[in-house]
C-alpha cells in the first residue's frame, strides 16, 4: 500500500456521522481487517478523503457481503451498546432488538444522522507495515498522544459538540481522553467515560440508562 496515502488517512480521518451532531462517542480504535486496508484506503481516496465518512456507504464499498450493513444485517457488539446509548441520548425507548438493528443498518454514522462515531486510532495498529514509522507500539502510542488527540481536539472545538463519550475506562485510554478534554478546556462542551463493550461490565440497559442521563 502506498505509505503516503496510509499516512494522510492515519492523520486526517476521524470517523463516521455527522460533526454537527450533538453527540460524539469516542472510540479506541477503528475495527477492520487488515487484509482490506490497501483497499480501504484506495475507496477513502477515491471519495475525497473527508475527514467524515458516511459509515454504511464507507464499509458496504470495502466489503458488499459486510453482515452489519447490509439490507438482512445482524446487530454489531459494540454498535449495538453505542446506538442503546445513543437512543437513551435523544428520548428514544428500545422496543426490541429489532430497533437496534434497523438504526444501526439506516441511521448510524450517516452524515445527517444524531451523532459523530470517531477512534483515537483511525486504524488498527496491526494493520500497519514494519516500513512505517509509527509501526511500533512506543511510536504509535506517541503519535496517538501527541499529533491525533491534536486532531481531535481540533474538530471538537471547530464543531462544538454538546457532549463526547469517551469509550473505556482503562488507565491507557483514560491518559488519551484527559490529554484531550484538556486541550478542549475553553469549550462548553461536556465530556464523559463509559465502559468500553468490550470490558463487559455494563450491560445493555446500562447503555441506554447512561445516554438518558447526559442531556
Amino acid at each position: 500500500m502506498a505509505s503516503d496515502l496510509l499516512d494522510d488517512y492515519v492523520h486526517r480521518f476521524l470517523g463516521y456521522g455527522n460533526p454537527e451532531a450533538s453527540l460524539w462517542h469516542v472510540g479506541m480504535e477503528e475495527a477492520g481487517n487488515p487484509e482490506t486496508m490497501p483497499k480501504r484506503l484506495s475507496i477513502w481516496q477515491q471519495r475525497g478523503s473527508k475527514i467524515f465518512e458516511d459509515s454504511a456507504e464507507f464499509k458496504l464499498l470495502i466489503d458488499p457481503e459486510n453482515i452489519y450493513f447490509r439490507a438482512d444485517n445482524r446487530v454489531q457488539f459494540t454498535l449495538n451498546r453505542m446506538i442503546r446509548l445513543e437512543f437513551g441520548y435523544t428520548g428514544l425507548e428500545i422496543l426490541t432488538a429489532l430497533d437496534v438493528r434497523r438504526y444501526q443498518q439506516a441511521a448510524w454514522g450517516k452524515f445527517d444522522g444524531k451523532s459523530a462515531a470517531i477512534e483515537l486510532s483511525a486504524v488498527p495498529r496491526r494493520s500497519l507495515g514494519q516500513d512505517y514509522p509509527y509501526s511500533t507500539k512506543r511510536a504509535f502510542n506517541e503519535f496517538l498522544r501527541q499529533e491525533r488527540t491534536d486532531f481531535i481536539a481540533e474538530n471538537i472545538k471547530k464543531y462544538r459538540p454538546r457532549d463526547v463519550v469517551f469509550y473505556g475506562t482503562s488507565k491507557k485510554y483514560t491518559a488519551f481522553w484527559k490529554v484531550i478534554t484538556e486541550k478542549c478546556m475553553d469549550q462548553s462542551t461536556n465530556f464523559h467515560i463509559v465502559e468500553h463493550p468490550n470490558s463487559r461490565k455494563w450491560n445493555l440497559d446500562r447503555y441506554h440508562g447512561f445516554g438518558k442521563l447526559i442531556p
